[in-house]
């Protein structure tokens, strides 16, 4: 059976994962902590991580491309990479 496109899972994150903003598609990122993958609610996504994202979309909705990769790794290091994007 084909999956249904867009392909959906609702992954967790915890302090064992690595966080980055300003990605450009993996290709540059900017290391952070998970408060600073969670951000602030302030306009500006690059900066402030998932809540300057919202803020950016004014406060309603987060933006196609707020979180522009995910690594998951379920198994053996559990450790996944989370990244958002710069735009």
């Amino acid at each position: 059976m084909q999956p249904t496109w867009p392909l959906r899972k609702q992954l967790q994150y915890d302090d064992n994962d690595n966080f980055y903003l300003n990605s450009n598609e993996g290709a540059t990122t900017t290391a952070t902590t998970m408060a600073g993958f969670e951000g602030v609610y302030v306009p500006g996504i690059g900066t402030y991580g998932l809540e300057g994202g919202r803020a950016t979309g004014n406060g309603l909705t987060w933006e196609l491309g707020d979180l522009d990769r995910v690594l998951y790794n379920p198994v053996p290091a559990n450790t996944s990479v989370f990244q958002l994007g710069g735009t």
